[in-house]
């Protein structure tokens, strides 16, 4: 019988039946708890789940504060996001973001110097030619009459496409030495359409509004 509830233990386990060596069956049971909770999922695992959910419903949130005028109330859903993974590079740049648009220039600028290195904000923004962030902060500082200011972050994003324009010739000996005329075809073709991408044409407008 003993035999028998074993064997039973072995199936229902998925463990190979036992085997007789010399008269006597080897066990190979398994310990008491092994392979319990084997396909569990992690511990911990549903409550990122949750804080993962969490986390979208806000940035829905402040998205949908900020298309229906209440750029405030965007900023504020946007930081409590951000509190709840303060090492999340891109929850930082939502929250940044939402800021500016409402107004609020020096805690966004607090802000991105988190992830800045050393923590200086403003090289490190033009150094990672960081449209955005520039682009947005330029916005706030027109709105709000500071025209000298926001001339300063439109013109640092122009100068960012005149750099890359510049770095184009070096890759014209590049590309014909080595013969990748598909990668030298592409970029000539995207530097035809350099100067009319969007962020460009947004820092060009800024700026020229800023000087007349």
């Amino acid at each position: 019988m003993a035999d028998f509830l074993r064997l039973q233990v072995h199936i229902e386990r998925g463990v190979p039946e036992p085997k007789a060596h010399g008269g006597k069956v080897e066990d190979q049971s398994l310990p008491v708890g092994a392979g319990e909770g084997s396909d569990a999922r992690p511990r911990g695992e549903p409550e990122r789940a949750k804080e993962s959910s969490a986390i979208e419903c806000l940035l829905a949130k402040a998205s949908f504060l900020k298309r229906a005028g209440d750029f405030d109330g965007a900023a504020n859903v946007a930081d409590d996001a951000r509190k709840m993974d303060l090492s999340d590079r891109y929850l930082n740049s939502v929250c940044v973001k939402r800021m500016l648009q409402c107004g609020r220039h020096e805690d966004a600028e607090r802000l991105a110097a988190l992830f800045a290195r050393d923590g200086d904000q403003a090289s490190n923004i033009a150094e990672m030619q960081c449209a955005w962030f520039e682009i947005e902060a330029g916005a706030c500082h027109a709105t709000r009459g500071r025209h000298a200011r926001a001339l300063k972050y439109y013109v640092s994003v122009c100068k960012h496409y005149d750099d890359v324009e510049e770095d184009q010739y070096d890759f014209h000996a590049y590309c014909l030495r080595k013969m990748t005329l598909r990668s030298y075809v592409e970029m000539l073709r995207a530097e035809d359409a350099l100067y009319s991408r969007k962020d460009h044409r947004r820092a060009a407008a800024g700026a020229v509004r800023a000087y007349v």
